[in-house]
């Protein structure tokens, strides 16, 4: 009995070490080596009528210049809220200073950047206030 017993606890012993390989393999590593930052870095974003410099200064303040298709230049320090919602998608919403509001959400695997800005319109019958998308190209400088 004290043989069988042996034998047994070799098998199992011996079992669970050959698949411990297997079980490697099957079990998915999910984090992502490639994963970028946006914090602490810069960014040209292009948009149909104007191109925007961005230095992401921390995750609560970013800096803005940008340049309209007329050549006008306007730029800005903003306080932000900040989320990275996965390793190539990150969301950014602030309130300027006259009170326009951007929300944007910026993928890095794409390129793109997509933004909903909300102004106010005196003429609008939705709280005096209008809003659009827009859809630009995103790069780090």
């Amino acid at each position: 009995m004290k043989k069988v017993l042996l034998v047994f606890c070799i098998a199992v012993a011996f079992a669970s070490c050959k698949d411990e390989p297997a079980k490697k393999s099957i079990t998915k590593d999910t984090s992502d080596k490639t994963a970028v930052e946006i914090i602490g870095k810069q960014a040209v974003l292009t948009y149909p009528d104007f191109t925007a410099e961005v230095s992401y200064l921390s995750d609560t303040t970013l800096h803005w210049k940008s340049v309209n298709s007329q050549g006008k230049a306007a730029e800005g320090d903003e306080k932000i809220s900040y989320k990275k919602l996965n390793e190539s998608l990150f969301f950014l919403n602030w309130i300027e200073e006259d009170g326009l509001t951007v929300s944007q959400v910026i993928d890095l695997k794409q390129k793109k950047v997509t933004s909903y800005v909300s102004f106010a319109e005196e003429n609008s019958n939705r709280g005096k206030r209008a809003a659009i998308f827009l859809e630009g190209t995103f790069e780090f400088k």
